[in-house]
Formats: C-alpha cells, sequence, structure tokens
C-alpha cells in the first residue's frame, strides 16, 4: 500500500485512535491523533504493512495523552513528532526502541524534567520543550547529543540550568529560553558552542550575563525585559558577526562610546527602547558604522552631547532614528547632521519648530512629531528639507498657525495635522 494514503481512507482504517491522516513532507505519513490509550496496536498497525508500507517515515501529532509511556513509539520511524496537552507527562525510557526521531516539539505538558533522549541520539536534531512545568535543567539526558542545533524551552519555570547540561552538544546554532524565571546563567554555558548563531533569553529576571558569550560569534541576542543595568559583560570583542541585539526594557541608565569600541562593527540593529537611559552620546555613531536601526524610544533621554558629529556610515542614512517618549524639549538640540531618513520624535516635550531645527547636513524623508506640546511652526522650518522630506506628522499638537511653512514641500506624499487647534474653515488659507 503507497506510504500515501488517501486521507478519506483514514479515518476507516485507524478508527479507534482517533487519527487523521494527511501528506506529510515528501514521502512521510502526518497522523494527527487524540486519546491514544493502546500504543501496543498502535505501533503495530503502523508498523506491520496492512494499512502503511513498512518502513514508512511517519509525522505524528498528539494530544489528549496523560502519560508517553516507555516504548510508545518503539519500531517506529519518526521525522517531526509533537505533544500538545498540559496533562502530557513522559514516562522514563518512552523513547526505547524508537529506530528515529528528528523532531520533538512540545506545546504544552505538564513535563517537569527532560527526558532521557539518549536512544535517539543519533537523530534528533531539534528539540523544543516549550509551554510545560520545568524548574531546572540539569542531569545527562541531553549529554552528547551532537546533532541537536536548536534547543527551546519557552514559558517553563526554569530558576537554574547546570554548567554541563549541554556537554556533547556543540552543534547547537539556536537557543531560546525566553519566558522564565531566570536570574543567573553559568558563564561556561555558551563555550562549545561554537557556531551558535541566535540566542533569546528574553523575559526573565537576569541581572547580569557576564562573559557568557565569551568565545562565541552569535549573529543575534535578544536580552530584553531583564534586570540587565551594565552592557560591559555582555559585549565581546568576538561579536563580529552579531546584527541584532536587543536589550529593551532594562533597567540600563548610560550608554556611552566606550561601552562598545570595536565589539559590534556589522550591529544592524540596536533596541535600547524602555530602558532608564538619560543621555545619548552621538560619538557612538563612530563606533557603529553598520547601523541602520537604534530604538532610544521610551527612555528620559533630554539632551545630547557631541551632537555635531559629522562621521555617519553610508548604511545610517537609509535608517531609522527613534527617540520617541523621551524629554526633549527641541528637535535642533538632538543631531545637528541628522544622519537618518526616518526619523521618529514622537510624544516628546517639543513646543516651537524653527529653520535652526533643521539645520546642517539633513538626510531626513519622514519626520514624525505626533504628540509633542508644538504650539508655534516659523515659515521657513522646513526650508532646508523641502525637496526630499517625503511624509510628516504633526499631529495630537498644540498648533493654530502654519504660516506657510507647508509651501514649497514639493515631494511631500503623506501629511497629518489631526487633533491640533487648526479651524477648519481656515485650513486652506493655513496651507498656502
Amino acid at each position: 500500500m503507497s506510504g500515501y494514503l488517501p486521507i478519506e481512507k483514514c479515518d476507516e482504517l485507524l478508527p479507534e485512535y482517533e487519527c487523521e491522516c494527511r501528506k506529510g513532507y515528501l514521502k512521510d505519513v502526518a497522523l494527527i491523533c487524540q486519546n491514544v490509550s493502546d500504543f501496543d496496536g498502535f505501533n503495530d498497525i503502523l508498523s506491520n504493512g496492512s494499512v502503511f508500507e513498512v518502513n514508512t517515515t511517519f509525522q505524528i501529532s498528539l494530544s489528549g495523552n496523560s502519560m508517553l509511556p516507555k516504548g510508545f513509539l518503539s519500531g517506529l520511524t519518526v521525522s517531526f513528532l509533537s505533544v500538545d496537552d498540559f496533562q502530557t507527562q513522559v514516562e522514563e525510557g518512552a523513547f526505547d526502541g524508537v529506530l528515529y526521531v528528528k523532531y520533538f516539539y512540545v506545546e504544552r505538558s505538564s513535563m517537569k524534567e527532560i527526558p532521557d533522549f539518549r536512544a535517539i541520539r543519533s537523530s534528533l536534531e531539534i528539540l523544543a520543550v516549550d509551554n510545560s512545568r520545568l524548574t531546572q535543567l540539569r542531569g545527562d539526558n541531553l549529554k552528547n547529543l551532537t546533532r541537536l542545533w536548536r534547543l527551546s524551552f519557552v514559558n517553563n519555570s526554569i530558576v537554574h540550568v547546570a554548567d554541563d547540561f549541554f556537554q556533547g552538544t556543540e552543534n547547537v546554532t539556536d537557543f531560546d529560553i525566553s519566558h522564565n524565571l531566570l536570574t543567573y546563567l553559568p558563564p561556561s554555558l555558551f563555550r562549545s558552542w561554537k557556531r551558535l548563531e541566535h540566542v533569546r533569553l528574553s523575559y526573565n529576571q537576569l541581572l547580569h550575563v557576564d562573559d557568557l558569550f565569551f568565545g562565541t560569534k552569535p549573529e543575534s541576542i535578544y536580552l530584553n525585559n531583564n534586570n540587565i543595568s551594565d552592557l560591559s559583560g555582555v559585549l565581546q570583542d568576538t561579536m563580529l558577526k552579531l546584527t541584532t541585539l536587543k536589550l529593551s526594557y532594562n533597567p540600563i541608565e548610560r550608554i556611552t562610546p566606550n561601552m562598545f569600541g570595536e565589539k559590534l562593527w556589522n550591529i544592524l540593529y540596536l533596541h535600547l527602547d524602555h530602558c532608564l537611559i538619560r543621555e545619548f552620546d552621538a560619538q557612538i555613531w563612530n563606533e557603529l558604522p553598520s547601523l541602520e536601526v537604534l530604538d532610544l524610544s521610551f527612555n528620559m533621554i533630554d539632551k545630547v552631547t557631541n551632537r555635531n558629529i559629522r562621521k555617519y556610515s553610508d548604511r545610517l542614512k537609509g535608517g531609522i532614528l527613534s527617540l520617541d517618549h523621551n524629554l526633549f524639549t527641541s528637535l535642533g538640540s538632538v543631531l545637528l547632521y541628522n544622519p537618518v531618513k526616518n526619523f521618529l520624535m514622537a510624544d516628546n516635550l517639543i513646543e516651537h519648530l524653527g529653520p535652526e531645527d533643521l539645520q546642517g547636513e539633513q538626510t531626513v524623508r519622514h519626520l514624525d512629531l505626533q504628540g509633542n506640546v508644538i504650539a508655534q511652526v516659523e515659515r521657513l522650518t522646513f526650508a532646508k528639507v523641502r525637496d526630499q522630506l517625503l511624509s510628516l506628522d504633526l499631529s495630537r499638537n498644540r498648533i493654530k498657525f502654519l504660516h506657510g511653512c507647508l509651501q514649497n514641500l514639493t515631494n511631500l506624499k503623506v501629511l497629518n495635522l489631526s487633533h491640533n487647534r487648526i479651524e477648519v474653515s481656515r485650513f486652506s488659507v493655513l496651507l498656502k
């Protein structure tokens, strides 16, 4: 019988197991099953050739099981196995006898410990135990699983990770332990992961990550929503491949150029929003020559030091600088030579706009000043950028008169003046 079992025959052939059959990847057969209680009979039907070809590779999704018993997949070849039920637990020896499991994904379960995967160490490549009841990662159950390249333990209650828990898993490239209760990770935890590319530690309670990334060369690090106040332990000299660093929602108070040195030479996206930063030193541009997006929104910045800096990367000229929700009282106090096309300063304390705010070299194309307290806009405010400005948002301010400031903005495509104090009857006149 063909491994491509017609979907309409599946319910007839496996009625007692509440399974749906679908065509899986390549020649795999995908089974979506609920409430399987007799795994011996289930395995026998799948492997004896009466329904499917002998040696068929399966993709199996299970729900409604309180326990996955010892040897529950004995004799089967499984490319993808998923478990999705808050009640599910895994018995010791559950993977005994299974011929092959490539991807094991727990969407929800009651698992309190990592099962013993050593029986499938030669095949397991992706392991995700998410939305479960793990509190610790310790023991030998993952040791020497050399084929593992992706690990995920999202949304558990993990408070401790043993420093040798991942021993022998040197091929890991993607690691996610976000949404847990970690305050600390052993500095040597990633030391053997020379291929590490993506790390997600978001939504924990980490106070620091001193030397955690020493010797690694990740491309992206997500540390948002933690309790990190010092960046010195995060940044390493080996981070020349790092393109994305997210540090949002941490109690970081200062960023200075010497923090970065030449450590983030290729960083493209740097997120420092929702921190406690009070001062921004524009010299950091010299240390971040590849930067395209800098997000400093939702801080307490009221001034920029070294605002006359002129050395910017060409990449940044097409990028984004977000200073939304800070304490600036003047647009011109930010950067004398604005390096970005997308300049966001919504919800600050700006009261007045004049030509001095856009002096020097300007590349801005999209300017967002909504939600300030702007009451006056001088006629020549936008003269410097009149041929390049494409969108302008002045909504949610206190503007009564425009004084012809929008004249000659020849390429302006989007204009938002809503929620101001402009009289509608005079609107057409004000635009002139």
